[in-house]
């Protein structure tokens, strides 16, 4: 069979496939031509990354707790200072024949505080023929201050000088003497001295206390030049020793002696625990 390509229209016969339109398509693959590769799948556009945002530190802020206030001096009714449960541990006597080991024992206190008006209380209590390891029944205010009117100022420092003292000869009634006593020149001169000493932030206090304790010794009469026992003791508000309320008990002693101090402190607008 011969065909003439000339009288035969290309619209519609064609060798290989049949097209339906004039023009055949410009296809790969056309008249047995092998097909073109598929085009590469489009990569998917990377897009830049965001600048890292800079990290703010973190900041860290720490609060104390909040405390009750220790209530100051200020706020305080009465304060006591005293001595009890003296122990003599050795009375510094040497035993003499059948005469036994005895002596004849003087206790001394003085105390003054920085409110002024000269030592709150001199006290001077005798104990005849003590023995070694004996107790001696003593509970007695060395110093002694209770507010009066709401206003009245209270003390922010208090000195103590508690001494024990021998003496030589029997105990005397010396009540009369420190009445006496009292009224000597050289007693109100180591009382200016106690004053000016006493007052804040001066720190010679002990030595006037000394001062007297030697002078109240002379009325005593023959008595040992070196004392048996001897403490000073000072309390403030600073220190905090006001700020707790009832009863606090130290112990003071030294290789004679051994004596008990009990610091009592009194508000009646705190509770007492």
């Amino acid at each position: 069979m011969t065909i003439d390509f000339k009288e035969v229209d290309r619209a519609q016969i064609s060798i290989g496939k049949h097209w339906t339109h004039a023009k055949p398509p410009d296809r790969p693959g056309e008249a047995g031509e092998a097909p073109a590769p598929a085009p590469p799948p489009e990569r998917p556009k990377v897009l830049a990354a965001a600048p890292a945002m800079a990290v703010k530190p973190r900041s860290y802020e720490f609060k104390r707790a909040a405390r009750p206030s220790i209530p100051t001096s200020d706020m305080l009714t009465g304060l006591e200072i005293r001595l009890s449960d003296i122990h003599i541990i050795e009375n510094g006597v040497t035993a003499f024949g059948p005469f036994g080991k005895t002596a004849n024992l003087y206790l001394l206190s003085i105390s003054v505080d920085d409110l002024g008006g000269g030592p709150q209380a001199v006290t001077v209590k005798g104990f005849p023929g003590v023995k070694d390891d004996e107790h001696l029944l003593v509970d007695s205010s060395a110093y002694y201050w209770k507010a009066v009117k709401k206003n009245d100022r209270t003390p922010g420092q208090i000195r103590l000088l508690a001494t024990i003292i021998k003496s030589r000869e029997g105990i005397r009634d010396i009540g009369n003497a420190l009445v006496q006593l009292q009224k000597r020149d050289d007693y109100q001169t180591i009382v200016r001295s106690i004053l000016s000493a006493a007052a804040p932030g001066a720190p010679a206090v002990e030595q006037a206390l000394f001062s007297m304790a030697n002078l109240v010794g002379t009325v005593l009469g023959r008595i040992e030049d070196k004392p048996l026992y001897t403490t000073s003791l000072s309390f403030t508000d600073i220190h905090g020793d006001f700020d707790e309320l009832g009863e606090h008990r130290t112990v003071h002693s030294t290789d004679k002696a051994e004596v008990a101090v009990s610091l009592t402190v009194r508000d009646v607008g705190r509770a007492t625990d």
